[in-house]
């Protein structure tokens, strides 16, 4: 786990790199809607903090330079995303207004989230 800098406030950031097959990239990786209910009381998650995730599947003109097969962005993060609303429950509102959420996935089983 490393200190990196967000818009001027610092946060945990952390990479990891998992053997796994792709049941479990579709299943846990990929589906941020389980968050919430799979990992109730683990860090700042729990079952009520559930709802939509508002993706919106991006053209190829859209995604991220560094080349991704497929990638998706939710924007106002800060309303819907699983892992904000968990911090801004228990540290309070210290996620940017206008925050974005990108899961991109990359050949041959390569999965990156961006939080902006």
């Amino acid at each position: 786990e490393a200190a990196c800098q967000l818009k001027g406030v610092e946060v945990a950031c952390f990479m990891r790199d998992l053997p796994y097959g792709y049941e479990l990239l579709g299943e846990n990786l990929l589906d941020l809607s389980h968050l919430p209910f799979s990992h109730h009381s683990v860090g700042y998650l729990s079952r009520d903090l559930g709802g939509p995730l508002p993706f919106q599947m991006l053209k190829d003109s859209q995604k991220s330079q560094d080349g991704p097969l497929y990638e998706v962005e939710m924007e106002h993060a800060e309303r819907y995303d699983p892992t904000y609303l968990g911090i801004i429950s228990n540290r309070g509102n210290v996620i940017p207004e206008n925050a974005t959420f990108r899961l991109g996935f990359y050949q041959p089983n390569h999965v990156k989230y961006t939080r902006h």
